[in-house]
């Protein structure tokens, strides 16, 4: 009988903790030892303490060399995302996340004056929830600022976020007031489904938002606000998520699947052979396989698709609705065209 009362006490505090900010997960969250730095410039992914004086505390991304700002894992069934903040972001009774937004932008088709899907944690929603959004309109080019278009689905904090503080092997104090992690993620079947795969080439910026639709907050790697940034600016080191090499044949600065993007030579660091390597032309607006053309005259070219590197298919330029609607719809179409390989997240501007 005693056993029994155990059993259902254990199993009340079981559910009581599920409901609270301190998150039990489905799946086992990565040690402290299992997670990888972003890179930016290939060295770990930095940023100064209180460098955007409009988001500071749990809204100010910190890190150093020896203490990264953000981090990312992957298991059999989950993308982790891990950022270090100056303060605790769950709110003073614990019960649930601070009215902020926490999030990361994924360029899917090696276009990196833009991106094509947005993953938040927002807490500035009731109830709270990470929300994973398509960007298919290009309204600001090469702008973090560029609003995503469409929610596609959407996770509970309870089972995809939590929050530790930086401790052990991982402690830091850039405020003198302790430092904290804030950890989210999302699953690798609905990222599948989207045409993200282990081989995807990426392209992350990562950053704190006013708002849930775009990151214009505290950017990694990017220091303080600015009147103008720039994706090309914000953006970490390209990578894949089976760990392997991005490759950049003619070290330009452009991967190889950027130059498909683009059109431009993968074996030539400058196509146009007018003095400017590949890579800076992008940066600029410029066309890399057009002599001498003016910034901001460059049509978006390539087609890429979420792997960046194949042929865009037009009959798939967006799907209807969001939440539930939508991730079945992308379903059915990966389920139809599996032999003829996976779909692309077209971008019109």
């Amino acid at each position: 009988m005693n056993k029994q009362r155990t059993l259902i006490i254990l199993g009340i505090v079981m559910c009581l903790n599920l409901g609270s900010a301190t998150f039990v997960f489905a799946q086992s969250w990565p040690s402290d030892t299992q997670w990888d730095a972003f890179m930016c410039q290939e060295q770990a992914a930095t940023d100064t303490l209180a460098d955007t004086t409009s988001f500071i505390d749990h809204e100010d991304i910190v890190g150093r060399p020896d203490r990264p700002a953000v981090f990312w894992h992957v298991d059999d069934n989950h993308l982790f995302f891990r950022m270090r903040l100056d303060a605790n972001p769950l709110s003073e009774d614990a019960s649930k996340f601070q009215s902020a937004v926490w999030g990361v932008e994924l360029d899917t088709d090696c276009n990196r004056r833009d991106y094509e899907l947005l993953l938040v944690l927002d807490g500035s929603r009731d109830p709270q929830k990470i929300v994973l959004q398509r960007n298919d309109t290009v309204t600001l080019d090469n702008d973090p600022n560029d609003p995503a278009d469409s929610e596609v689905l959407d996770y509970e904090t309870s089972t995809h976020a939590r929050t530790v503080q930086a401790q052990g092997s991982t402690a830091s104090n850039f405020g003198d007031n302790g430092d904290f992690f804030i950890d989210w993620a999302v699953n690798l079947a609905d990222l599948e489904l989207l045409g993200i795969d282990l081989d995807t080439e990426l392209g992350v910026v990562m950053g704190t938002s006013s708002e849930a639709t775009h990151l214009n907050g505290d950017l990694v790697c990017l220091e303080g606000a600015g009147e103008e940034r720039h994706w090309t600016e914000a953006m970490m080191d390209r990578m894949r998520l089976d760990g392997q090499t991005v490759l950049d044949d003619d070290g330009d600065g452009l991967t190889n699947c950027e130059e498909a993007y683009w059109q431009s030579d993968a074996q030539d660091n400058d196509t146009d052979d007018d003095g400017v390597l590949d890579e800076q032309e992008v940066q600029d607006g410029t066309d890399p396989t057009q002599d001498n053309n003016a910034p901001g005259n460059v049509e978006l070219r390539g087609g890429g698709g979420v792997t960046g590197c194949g042929v865009a298919d037009p009959s798939i330029d967006s799907f209807p609705g969001s939440g539930f609607y939508s991730l079945a719809l992308l379903g059915l179409v990966s389920f139809i065209r599996k032999k003829r390989g996976k779909f692309s997240l077209n971008k019109s501007k």
